[in-house]
């Protein structure tokens, strides 16, 4: 029978592949001229950011920068710092995405291990993890409208990861050490972590701005050249290109320090009393939107025999945007050799769902005096949890506000963590959509009038398309509210 029928085609964004790269390199790194000669390195630290992720023809490319520092004694036994950076590149092949396809990719440190060559020469290896999500807009065919036919809808409550972006946000401050302290003779360390303050979302862009927390330490211009340290913190902003996003999106966003240089000079007073700290802030986001649909799940042709084929249609649901302000305790052991904490580097690891939790880790870097007072970096880790609320996947990212701690006797460090949560979490909902009608020529020929002896949790819909009917009419004629029966009933179909 030819019946008259318009299409539609439901899109959606997916996860059309997930990845995890170890991103691990050799850099041969030598001394600047000005520079002092390495006679026993204390301190080797790396941090990794993605500069840019694309999809160029068949390949994902992932381009990033390697920011390493040093903390080393010269022959005389005073501390000293040297910097490097590198690039990196990985490339993964892809096949059968379309032009709307688009890449999330965050990468998180794992370790650096290094070999002193010679008092101007040193051997790095750095490892780190590549998390990528590649994302693509998938078709699922359906029903729109069909003549002489009763169509059921479900309106559905879904989302959608429309853009990723990452950018960098360049800043360069200069502030003073503390007014009754020595004057600077050499940087020697410092430790650095931003956090998100604020993201909002316009047509097109988004402002994303940070605040950054940097701790300095320096040798005094004294004989002793004793070990200080100084805080500052500053704000940071940028507002986001991103085509195609709009006002009431949510955007999830990351923010970390990417890389630091740091220089000491004079102030007014001829005293060597200003730190000048320069650099860039990286900046990972996701862009969400949330959206309201008419399905059609199914349908039949009034007084014909019908025939319907389906599709499968999985999008998100359920979606939920939350941020969050979270103390946490967590413990690292730094062995009983550390006696006193000099300097506590901390990062976030970006969560990944597992069952209905997030889990991050947190890693761990300090500089500490050992018994005999020399200066000794240790490193540990420990696990952050947190429930996800009855959803099984997110889109997340966690932002270090500020923390304390205290070493124990058994040398245990007991960190107590604020931290700013940011999490879009959701399920993947599977639905089955009238992808297509047809009617047999014959009609039926049902009477005008049936008593049927209807079942417990039977549908007015499944009724009536039985019956060729209409689940209005019998809701009508039978007085009855919802969709589904809540116990057995002889109910009156009159045929449609």
């Amino acid at each position: 029978m030819d019946i008259q029928k318009d299409y539609s085609c439901l899109e959606r964004n997916t996860a059309v592949s997930e990845r995890t790269v170890e991103a691990e390199n050799d850099y041969q790194e030598s001394l600047p001229a000005y520079c002092d000669d390495i006679y026993k390195v204390i301190k080797c630290a790396a941090t990794h950011s993605i500069s840019s992720a694309d999809i160029n023809y068949n390949e994902v490319v992932i381009n990033g920068r390697c920011h390493i520092w040093l903390t080393y004694l010269n022959e005389n036994g005073n501390l000293c710092f040297a910097d490097f950076e590198e690039s990196f590149t990985k490339t993964l092949s892809v096949d059968n995405l379309s032009d709307k396809a688009f890449v999330y990719a965050v990468i998180n440190e794992k370790y650096v291990n290094y070999r002193v060559i010679n008092q101007r020469r040193i051997d790095i290896h750095t490892a780190a993890v590549i998390d990528i999500r590649i994302f693509d807009t998938l078709k699922c065919p359906c029903i729109l409208g069909c003549d002489e036919a009763k169509l059921k809808t479900e309106t559905v409550h879904s989302a959608d990861l429309i853009a990723s972006n990452i950018s960098s946000i360049e800043f360069d401050e200069d502030f003073m050490i503390p007014a009754d302290s020595q004057p600077i003779k050499r940087i020697v360390s410092f430790s650095a972590f931003a956090s998100v303050s604020d993201t909002k979302v316009i047509k097109d862009k988004a402002l994303v701005k940070g605040l950054v927390n940097l701790s300095v330490m320096y040798t005094s211009d004294t004989a002793e050249e004793e070990v200080l340290k100084t805080e500052y913190s500053f704000n940071v902003s940028k507002i986001i290109d991103a085509g195609g996003i709009a006002e009431n999106d949510i955007a999830v966003s990351d923010i970390s320090v990417s890389n630091v240089y740091l220089k000491a000079k004079v102030s007014s007073g001829d005293k060597m009393n200003v730190i000048s700290a320069f650099g860039e802030v990286s900046v990972n986001t996701v862009f969400i939107r949330e959206t309201e649909q008419q399905l059609v799940c199914d349908g039949y042709v009034l007084g014909r025999k019908s025939s319907c084929s389906y599709s499968d249609y999985s999008c998100i649901s359920d979606g939920s945007y939350e941020t969050d302000h979270l103390t946490e305790t967590v413990s690292v052991d730094l062995s009983a050799d550390a006696q006193e904490v000099k300097e506590v580097n901390i990062a976030l690891t970006t969560p990944k769902c597992r069952g209905n939790k997030l889990i991050a880790k947190v890693n761990v870097l300090t500089l500490c005096r050992n018994a005999e007072g020399e200066l000794i970096t240790v490193s540990g880790s420990a696990d952050l949890t947190m429930p996800l609320k009855d959803r099984d996947e997110a889109i997340a990212s966690l932002s270090l506000l500020s923390y304390d701690y205290r070493l124990a006797q058994n040398g245990q460090l007991e960190l107590r963590l604020n931290i700013a949560a940011f999490v879009f979490a959701y399920r993947t909902v599977n639905y089955k959509v009238l992808a297509d009608i047809d009617a047999d020529e014959a009609a039926l020929h049902y009477p005008s009038l049936t008593v049927y002896f209807a079942k417990e949790k039977e549908s007015l819909w499944s009724i009536a398309k039985q019956f060729s009917s209409d689940a209005a009419l019998i809701a009508r004629d039978n007085n009855i509210s919802g969709e589904t029966l809540d116990g057995n009933k002889v109910i009156i179909i009159q045929r449609a």
